[in-house]
């Protein structure tokens, strides 16, 4: 069972932030190119002390690692858009999408990495090549991934846990594809991404760990033009946070692994959302209660 976290659109006869939750008729961004316009990045979760936000596809959460020049970054978007310091608790990769966790203060971020390590979950849905080849409703890979670059590289232990919601064979092998549920244990680099690529089913769309030939075939197909990773849920302090699929998801819509998938996982087809009130800052909650 799933405390799932939406937005509520209160009305009121007078305007005020205190009662101004509501959630957006904007789409969830696409994935996001150095060009792009600053969108407003979504808000799930908005707290006195840590916020969760929607990151779209193809913008870094810092500079560095994949953000090159002035290429837009999720913590400077945010900085501005709450008009406060933020700082964030864990990273996504610069191609996936979903659930992201930052502190408003290094106390609060102190404490949710902790909480993160001990008792938190993260869930992440990935879209995949191949017929899934395996009968176990849970298949776990504990396999150490290399981490760093180059001379400097060490391994490190990893262990993720992948789940099958749906899965379509068909004659021409380029569109078998899967839909998986993922639930990394551990917090290493491209950890299920190399996974995945170490179980043959490859994340679609993946340009490192991927099949170039497959990923063409989806993108110039079915439209399907970013990485099919995206962090779906992250379960905080008793509550799931669930981070609902963008656009992006769209070139997938009309085939059967994604009907079946849907069906089985109701989170697939969530609406979107993004709590305004998250936008009024520090003094917030403090004001609300005053009133």
């Amino acid at each position: 069972m799933y405390h799932l976290v939406f937005a509520m659109l209160v009305l009121a006869p007078l305007y005020s932030p205190c009662n101004s939750f509501s959630t957006s008729s904007t789409p969830i961004p696409g994935p996001l190119s150095p060009t792009s316009s600053r969108p407003r990045l979504p808000m799930l979760k908005y707290e006195d002390d840590y916020c969760i936000i929607n990151k779209p596809a193809g913008i870094s959460v810092h500079h560095g690692g994949g953000s090159v020049g002035r290429r837009l970054v999720v913590n400077t978007m945010l900085k501005r858009q709450l008009a406060r310091k933020v700082l964030p608790v864990h990273r996504l990769d610069h191609r996936t999408s979903g659930a992201l966790l930052f502190a408003f203060s290094p106390q609060a971020a102190a404490r949710l990495q902790e909480v993160l390590a001990k008792s938190s979950q993260k869930t992440y849905l990935a879209f995949v090549r191949g017929e899934w080849m395996f009968e176990e409703k849970v298949v776990v890979v504990n396999e150490p991934v290399k981490v760093g670059d180059g001379s400097d590289a060490v391994s490190k232990d990893a262990l993720t846990e992948f789940q099958c919601l749906a899965t379509q064979s068909e004659g021409d092998k380029t569109r078998a594809a899967s839909l998986i549920l993922c639930n990394p244990k551990t917090g290493r680099t491209h950890q299920i991404r190399k996974h995945l690529r170490h179980l043959a089913h490859p994340i679609i769309g993946d340009s490192a760990h991927g099949d170039s030939k497959v990923n063409r075939w989806w993108r110039e197909e079915r439209g399907f033009n970013r990485m099919g990773l995206h962090a779906l849920a992250l379960d905080l302090e008793g509550v799931s946070v669930v981070a609902p699929l963008g656009d992006g998801w769209k070139g997938i819509h009309e085939e059967d692994v994604w009907r079946d998938a849907a069906i089985e996982d109701e989170r697939l087809t969530m609406p979107e959302v993004d709590v305004r009130g998250g936008s009024y800052g520090r003094n917030f909650s403090k004001n609300c209660k005053a009133t």
